[in-house]
């Protein structure tokens, strides 16, 4: 089946999509997505961004000043205002902070990017995500570099269902191309939405930049042997960032090793959280 445009209800969405692989999933995931998928289908509640596994594992209500003020000064008030203004789909938890309706995810979000931009000059129009959420990054790539920016982002199943749902509201479907069956191909000048079970027969998936936000550091072992062996999908610019490694995650102090050269980080508001940039 493949999907044209907001035409095909959630769940027959998630119905089409094979299943996850087991193996490439962590015990930890395993048990939130199926938190997630119990409360989502056979469709996300109109508030899914206050759902409480979500808020948990992907959604940082915590707004840093740390983060407030760099935005300011690197992007000047007015346009930090303009990129931090929350979408009302999904009724995210927001606050009032740099002349902005924002939450502490949206800040979150842009500060990833743009403290990339600072440390290494640019950010690349062409980017594959491993691990992305809801697409709160995805939406914000869209818009800081607009339409003719290529973006890939692979998840697990309903979480990719729920990135079609979420960016084809706030984006519109012609913006989103999601995969749904075996030997599809990416679209450029689109957000591909590529679920972990079809990663491998998708045609032409390749990037500029690895991105991956605690993503890869909460995969197994396993996982980060098959970015390496796929070259990290052609692309040469890294942004990743992870925990320590932990019992959850015994593998997300590895991911350092995934990447030759490049440089280490420890963010300062988040104690023993990590970038990696290159």
């Amino acid at each position: 089946m493949v999907i044209k445009g907001n035409t095909i209800s959630f769940n027959a969405l998630y119905n089409a999509i094979p299943p996850d692989p087991e193996s490439m999933v962590t015990d930890f995931w395993k048990e939130k997505i199926a938190e997630i998928t119990r409360d989502f289908l056979p469709q996300p509640p109109p508030n899914f961004l206050q759902q409480g596994t979500i808020v948990y594992t992907m959604f940082a209500a915590t707004v840093h000043p740390q983060e407030v003020e760099f935005l300011q000064k690197h992007l000047g008030k007015r346009d930090a205002a303009i990129h931090l203004e929350e979408d009302a789909y999904g009724q995210a938890s927001t606050v009032r902070a740099a002349y902005a309706d924002t939450s502490g995810n949206r800040i979150h979000h842009l500060y990833h990017f743009i403290r990339y931009q600072e440390e290494t000059g640019s950010i690349p129009h062409n980017v594959f995500e491993f691990g992305g959420g809801y697409c709160g990054m995805a939406r914000l790539h869209r818009r800081f570099c607009g339409p003719d920016s290529t973006y890939i982002v692979t998840d697990l199943r309903i979480l990719s269902c729920l990135q079609y749902d979420y960016l084809s509201t706030i984006l519109g479907a012609e913006a989103v191309n999601i995969i749904t069956t075996k030997g599809q191909a990416i679209e450029p000048g689109k957000i591909n939405i590529v679920p972990l079970s079809l990663l491998d027969s998708t045609k032409g998936v390749e990037a500029e930049l690895f991105l991956s936000t605690w993503g890869i550091s909460e995969a197994p072992k396993t996982v980060q042997d098959y970015v390496i062996e796929k070259n990290l999908f052609g692309a040469k610019k890294v942004l990743m960032a992870r925990q320590g490694t932990c019992g959850p995650f015994p593998a997300a102090g590895d991911i350092e090793n995934m990447v030759d050269g490049g440089k280490s980080i420890e963010i300062d508001f988040l104690p023993g959280n990590f970038y990696f940039f290159k």
